[in-house]
């Protein structure tokens, strides 16, 4: 008998709190900290409900973010530190190719020349990649 086995059981997380894992539970409890924490004193300060509305939704936002979505595995805040960090160290990479009429020159100039089978080429190609 042969029993077929899902392939995205290795994605499988165990639900602790109603439908929701421990990791987005926590998130959740630290975004809802976060929206009282901001509304309630903006609105006494501001008396104005859509403005602590607004600013308790992008302050609590992300939180709720990192509790949800998952890319290819990781978590969210994972995923938007490797994008910074690409961001930060990504720049133009210069193409770089040999010039080889350059380097039949040199053997043709060479092979003129009385030590053209001790070194030939190779003297050229380490001055080459030496720069």
């Amino acid at each position: 008998m042969i029993v077929p086995i899902p392939e995205d059981i290795y994605a499988y997380e165990s639900k602790s709190v109603g439908n929701l894992t421990k990791r987005q539970a926590i998130s959740f409890g630290l975004g809802g900290a976060a929206v009282l924490g901001i509304f309630i004193p903006l609105m006494i300060y501001t008396q104005s409900s859509t403005i602590a509305a607004i600013a308790a939704f992008f302050i609590a936002m992300p939180v709720f973010l990192c509790g949800i979505i998952r890319k290819d595995g990781q978590p969210f805040e994972k995923v938007i530190r490797y994008r910074m960090e690409w961001k930060k160290r990504s720049g133009p990479r210069p193409y770089r190719a040999g010039n080889f009429y350059e380097d039949i020159q040199v053997l043709e100039q060479e092979e003129n020349s009385n030590d053209f089978p001790k070194k030939g080429l190779q003297k050229h190609w380490d001055k080459k990649t030496k720069k």
